[in-house]
């Protein structure tokens, strides 16, 4: 029994320390193997092993073997979504709802822009505050892109991720929701005005995502490979937003440049290329999250031929939407 318990020790100052198997063998100089069984009680680190291990963990030899009390955290105080969400929420049904009034007095509503105000507003904004709402409270994280259920998380901390994340969206949203209602109101003339604001916010909403996610990852994270790998992912998840973002301005700029009008059949050759690119950048991001979910601690990272290829493609469709227009 106090094998047992001295191996379940072990292994919660070890996940505390964010510390692989590997690094306190390496530390240890001894084999994952023997760490493994001390982890499950099998066997017994020496007396000298013991003292390193104490070292190496920060807790004392007397903890590691259960006979002295785990000294008391501070405890952390509950983790609410911020109310102030709710308040920019109502912010921008109200900057909609005068959009609306004003615009049908001065005939300068725009139906483009009203579509635009409504999809930021209920299902982007209001939506997302519910869903993160409900993930913080029920402790339901599944359908929140990138967490993985077989890796080990700081939930406290997960937690505190995702209402900063919160509140900041719906910041962010409020902002380009009252902007593209004045610049519309105000009627000056500039027609890709609106699509530029569009661009900008879907640009500045996926990177205030990513950026949080990035500056998380030493605490959302519990073993270091875990963090290692998600400093690989981001940038993947950088350079496909990039791609989709790209090939959309691209597209935009040869229908007004080449004057292309909807349904016509140059406009269905133009999204079928944007399809084709967009679809290889999707592969190639599979593809190579999946190599890196299976990268070791210490192995060498190299992009994956498939991704690459995939890449390529994504050239070759770009290329193929200037030279077709």
């Amino acid at each position: 029994m106090a094998e047992k318990e001295l191996g379940k020790n072990i292994a919660h100052y070890r996940k505390e320390k964010g510390l692989s198997q590997e690094k306190v063998a390496e530390y240890m100089e001894v084999s994952r193997q023997a760490v493994t069984k001390w982890e499950s009680g099998l066997s017994r680190p020496s007396t000298d092993n013991l003292i390193r291990l104490s070292e190496l963990l920060g807790v004392s030899v007397q903890m590691l073997l259960g006979n002295d009390e785990q000294p008391e955290k501070a405890e952390r105080p509950a983790i609410n979504v911020s109310k102030a969400s709710f308040i920019f929420i109502a912010i921008s049904v109200l900057t909609i709802i005068i959009y609306i009034v004003v615009g049908i007095r001065v005939s300068s509503i725009s139906a483009g822009t009203l579509i635009c105000l409504f999809v930021m507003a209920v299902p982007v904004q209001l939506f997302l505050h519910l869903y993160f709402a409900n993930a913080v409270k029920n402790n339901s994280f599944t359908g929140i892109a990138g967490y993985n259920a077989k890796l080990e998380y700081d939930m406290y901390e997960l937690k505190t991720l995702l209402v900063d994340i919160d509140l900041r969206l719906s910041m962010v949203t409020t902002v380009y929701i009252v902007i593209m209602c004045a610049v519309s109101l105000a009627n000056i003339g500039i027609e890709w005005l609106g699509a530029v604001l569009l661009f900008s916010y879907i640009i500045e909403f996926v990177a205030t995502i990513i950026i949080s996610n990035y500056n998380a990852i030493d605490r959302i994270y519990v073993n270091a490979v875990d963090k290692r790998r998600a400093r690989l992912g981001l940038p993947l998840a950088v350079i496909y937003c990039l791609i989709i973002v790209i090939a959309s301005i691209v597209l935009v700029i040869l229908f007004r440049i080449r004057g292309i009008e909807n349904n016509t059949m140059p406009a269905l050759k133009l999204c079928a290329w944007l399809l084709a690119a967009v679809g290889a950048a999707t592969v190639g991001l599979i593809a190579e999250s999946g190599h890196i979910n299976k990268l070791g601690e210490e192995e060498k990272y190299r992009p994956e031929r498939i991704s690459l290829v995939c890449l390529g493609i994504v050239v070759v469709a770009v290329a193929g939407m200037v030279l077709i227009a």
